[in-house]
Parts: structure tokens; sequence; C-alpha cells
């Protein structure tokens, strides 16, 4: 009687065996190919290709777009181009030109490469190739932010400003445009004429 009840359970576990091995296997096989995968795929991703947090929503050509407050404008923008990425509230632009409104009608036009706007805020961020133009005076830099609230210009790195005969550089700058005035900062340094010092 108990060795005929021992066969069967012993050629039972044989089988539970052989089949645990087996499904172990095919589980092991499977967890290796799923991870080799996946390490393939992030590998063959282009690095250059943004993350889709910064995938923009829709793409224009050609944009005007200009900022009021109480009714009256305070800027105009032109841009060659402009992504909206919604998720940021950031539009990003493409060869673009600013048209700032002070008072007496005067304006103060600004050129870049590139640049972006909050589109909750109106804040604007240039760079590369920044002009700034106010009547004869222009100046140069590669980076400048534009503060909507208190309406003022700001670069903190290096920028050169020239006016007819004369010329001043500076490692950054405040220009509010309420006043119409600029106060630069950092090893400031000028180059005047006896004309320029006349006035």
């Amino acid at each position: 009687m108990k060795l005929g009840t021992e066969r069967p359970m012993s050629k039972n576990i044989y089988i539970f065996a052989i089949s645990s091995a087996i499904i172990l296997s095919i589980v092991l096989a499977a967890l290796f190919f799923g991870y080799h995968y996946r390490v393939k795929n992030l590998s063959n991703r282009d690095p250059a290709l943004p993350a889709a947090d910064n995938q923009p929503d829709i793409t224009i050509n050609r944009v005007h777009q200009t900022a009021t407050r109480d009714g009256i404008a305070e800027w105009s923008l032109d841009a060659d181009s402009v992504e909206f990425i919604d998720n940021k509230k950031e539009a990003v632009l493409k060869k673009l030109s600013v048209t700032f409104f002070l008072k007496n009608n005067q304006k103060i036009y600004l050129t870049a490469d590139q640049g972006s706007v909050n589109t909750e805020s109106n804040d604007i961020e240039v760079t590369g190739n920044v002009i700034v133009k106010n009547r004869n005076i222009v100046m140069k830099t590669d980076q400048l932010t534009y503060h909507h609230a208190q309406r003022r210009l700001i670069t903190k790195i290096p920028i050169a400003i020239n006016q007819m005969t004369s010329s001043l550089s500076a490692e950054s700058m405040m220009f509010d445009l309420n006043t119409n005035k600029a106060f630069f900062k950092g090893r400031v340094e000028g180059c005047f004429s006896e004309s320029a010092l006349s006035y």
C-alpha cells in the first residue's frame, strides 16, 4: 500500500518541478526581453527631441500682438513665427520686433533673434542680437527681459550704448519706460565727444 502510493507522488513532484522550471524560464525570458526592448528603445530616442512638456500646442507664422492696460496700448509685437506651449503659459517667438509706447508719443523699438512671452504676465524675454533703439540712441546686448508690471527693461549681462559721437558700456542695465531713464551698474565706461558734453 505504501509503495503504491509513493510512486504517483514522486511522479507528480517530478512533473511539478519540470513545469515550474519551464514557467520560471518563460517569465525570466519575458522580463529580460521586455527590459532589453525598453533600454534599446530609450537608447534610440533622439536626444534633440523636446520633452512632452515642451511640445507646442499650436504654431503660427507671422503673428502680431498688442498688450494694453486700461485701454491704452503699452507695446505691440511682431514675429516671424510663434509656438504656444499652453501648460507653461508661454509663447516662443522667432525673429521678433517689439514697439514700446511711452508718454508724449515717444516709442522704443526692440529687435531680437528669438524670445518668449509669458501669456499671463505679458513679461518678455529675448536673446540673440538684441537691439534697443530710442531716438538716436542704440543699445546692444545678447539678453534682455521686459517686466510688464513695472514696465522695465533689464539686462544682467554686458551692454553697449551708442549715441551719435558718444558711447557707453556697462555690465548691467535697468531702463524704466515710465520715466524714460536708464540706470547702469558694474564697470561703467564711456567715451564722449566735446559736442556731446556741450548739451
